[in-house]
């Protein structure tokens, strides 16, 4: 049947039209935790993304805001691998894989850290608690505030995290009604109607309080609100212009101190906040003004400044500040977020293709790097290091009580510097001491020392001995257990002769011999031991078809040599024997990344002219920004070059401070979160 031509003209009309516009849900609340972020709309409905496994999306990343179930909501807290929210007849359910879950769905020993419950987004009922009016959640325990103004906590009760022992909810003895509650990694605060402020768990407050082992009452005059963190605790003065607080004093004060101390604030004060290292005060205006680590970053110096609290942008009756990130509650019943790149639904790019000058390094002589973090050696012995967590600086800053330093090794998040004496002493930035393990070298002297991601070797006596992380290889033997115990003690690496210099990567070692030629053992998935084939090398083993090598450099699966003729040859990555660098034989200085992502960089060189290039064999690309080069060095897709003059350049990815430059590794500028 033909259809007349208006009713044709009416339906293209109507295909054409653009379909109208589906406004996003109100935002009413908003969490922002240890894992992620999660808004609750007015409807009552969780949207999340980020990090936790309790969102269960990509492997537990979420990447964009979406809903987790029909539950209708009135407050949401999140830990490490846990979300839990609070609906509006006053149940609590929890979702993820932690002790926290643990009531709703058995015993935790069933959940494997290493392996995603497929049921983890779900949320569960958790039996046995009285009706809530409030909740919160720290690193792998939780807590509500009772109808009846008791604390019940449940998840990992070691050192006294939830009050008791066992995982169960129970109610905490010893702190009778309360008002408030607040809880950071490893502990809680509760603020009672008699406006003291008691806490419990692991708590470095000051010299002789120990909360890991009963309930403590804070040495604080009378609050109206209170925040918290696992070293410090504060509460806000009847009157809103102070903060009384006790513990983390010389990062605040800029004076060290067990006793209590008092924060003048910026206005008049209505809550405090806390988000991570941060204290934080809602003021009258509206505004959230801070200080500590995060808040340095909107000065763009990285560095706390004592008693300076700083505003973030925008005002709001509700705001929510956690790890690196910050979310604010528009009065429209928008959503604004700013901070970490990897938190933020659109994730924006940090890199910066052209070098940047390292600001206020001067007088060096070699620079290393890490996977995200650089360090340089002065002519006078010290050193300054740059990026890699935030308990460091996005700006050199010197090392404490370190001197009279020879030479320098990088690899991972470790960092060891030798001395003139030949003692080693190896750090790494304290936000990850001993996650990944801290490569330590053994008490001998050490002729030459290369630290790997999570392995470290030396020469010493002629002979070459490894420490650390054991698996495929690394220490210069195939263990036959599937997950081999890591060594303290240095451990004889056979077949290697007379070995002059070292260099480690990432599970692979190499060591240069005093005739030029290269041995390799560790990790050989993609080749880069240099024997022709990708099977594991029971022992060390020579590179095929290299000889008369001057220096060596070991990444993640590649490595380079370059020979008398200042010619580079490079393996792995696929290629199973060494390929040549292209162009004319004038390097300088050559480097391999380290890093566990580095796909861009596997390489850089130094040619004599002063240029840099990086790449591989054949794709390599001349770095912009960059002249009168004497050295490089690669981390994990960043990199740095040493000038003369003792200056350096930096380039690459930036978002952890890597290059030196000032620039905060998060975004301080609030970007605008839409609900689906």
């Amino acid at each position: 049947m033909t259809k007349p031509a208006a009713a044709i003209g009416s339906l293209l009309c109507a295909l054409a039209l653009p379909a109208a516009a589906v406004a996003a849900p109100k935002v009413v609340n908003v969490a922002t935790g240890l894992g992620g972020i999660c808004a609750i709309a007015e409807d009552g409905g969780v949207y999340c993304w980020g990090e936790s496994r309790a969102f269960d999306v990509d492997g537990g990343i979420a990447k964009k805001p979406h809903r987790m179930g029909k539950l209708a909501a009135r407050a949401v807290s999140i830990g490490r691998n846990h979300a839990c929210a609070l609906d509006r007849a006053g149940a609590v359910f929890c979702a993820g894989q932690d002790d926290v879950t643990a009531p709703a769905r058995g015993s935790s020993q069933d959940m494997p850290d290493d392996s995603p419950d497929p049921g983890a987004a779900v949320w569960r009922k958790i039996p046995g608690l009285p009706k809530a009016k409030s909740l919160i959640s720290g690193g792998f325990h939780a807590c509500v505030l009772t109808t009846t103004d008791d604390v019940v906590c449940w998840g990992y009760g070691g050192e006294n995290r939830t009050g008791h022992t066992g995982n169960d909810p129970k109610k905490v003895a010893g702190l009778g009604p309360t008002r408030a509650i607040a809880a950071s990694e490893q502990g809680t605060c509760a603020l009672g109607t008699d406006k003291k402020i008691r806490c419990f768990g692991q708590l470095y407050l000051a010299d002789g309080m120990e909360p890991q082992k009963k309930v403590i009452t804070l040495p604080l005059p009378p609050a109206t609100s209170l925040a918290m963190d696992d070293g410090w605790a504060c509460g806000l003065s009847e009157d809103g212009k102070k903060a009384h607080c006790i513990g983390s004093a010389k990062d605040w004060t800029g004076q060290q101190s067990d006793k209590p101390y008092s924060l003048d604030l910026p206005e008049k004060g209505k809550s405090l906040l806390h988000g991570s290292s941060d204290l934080c005060v809602l003021g009258d205006s509206g505004k959230a003004h801070c200080i500590g680590l995060t808040a340095s970053l909107l000065g763009r110096t990285g560095v706390v400044e004592p008693r300076v609290f700083r505003a973030y942008p925008g005002t709001a009756d509700t705001w929510s500040l956690s790890g690196f990130n910050v979310c604010r509650v528009t009065k429209e019943g928008g959503l604004e977020c700013a901070g970490s790149s990897e938190d933020m639904p659109e994730p924006r790019e940090w890199e910066q293709r052209v070098a940047v000058p390292v600001l206020g390094l001067q007088n060096a002589v070699e620079i290393v790097a890490g996977e995200e973090h650089a360090c340089a050696r002065h002519q006078d012995g010290t050193v300054s290091c740059w990026g890699g967590s935030w308990e460091d600086s996005a700006l050199p800053r010197k090392r404490p009580n370190l001197s009279d330093v020879v030479t320098l090794s990088a690899g991972g998040d470790t960092t060891c510097a030798t001395k003139k004496s030949g003692d080693v002493v190896c750090w790494q930035p304290a936000q990850v001491q001993n996650q990944p393990r801290l490569v330590s070298p053994p008490k001998s002297k050490l002729e030459s020392v290369a630290i790997g991601a999570g392995h470290g070797c030396g020469i010493t006596s002629g002979e070459v001995r490894c420490w650390g992380e054991a698996y495929n290889g690394a220490l210069g033997f195939i263990s036959k257990d599937e997950y081999p115990k890591p060594s303290d003690a240095p451990v004889k690496v056979p077949g290697v002769e007379a070995p002059a210099s070292l260099d480690a990567g990432v599970q692979a070692t190499c060591a240069l011999g005093k005739s030029g030629d290269v041995t390799c053992w560790g990790w050989n998935d993609e080749g880069q031991l240099g024997i022709g084939k990708r099977e594991k090398a029971t022992t060390a083993s020579r590179v095929t078809g290299l000889s008369n090598a001057t220096k060596i450099a070991v990444g993640n699966r590649f490595a380079c040599a370059v020979d008398k003729d200042r010619r580079v040859s490079c393996w792995g990555k696929g290629a199973l024997t060494p390929v040549p660098w292209p162009g004319p034989n004038d390097v300088i200085d050559f480097e391999v990344g380290g890093g566990n992502r580095l796909t861009r960089w596997p390489a850089c060189i130094v040619r004599a002219k002063g240029t840099v290039e990086c790449g591989a064999p054949g794709s390599a690309r001349q770095v912009r920004g960059v002249a009168k080069a004497k050295s490089v060095a690669v981390g994990d897709e960043f990199a740095c070059a040493l000038l003369e003059g003792g200056t350096a350049a930096c380039w690459g990815k930036h978002r952890e401070g890597q290059l030196g430059d000032g620039r905060a590794p998060v975004t301080t500028v609030p970007a605008v979160v839409r609900l689906p």
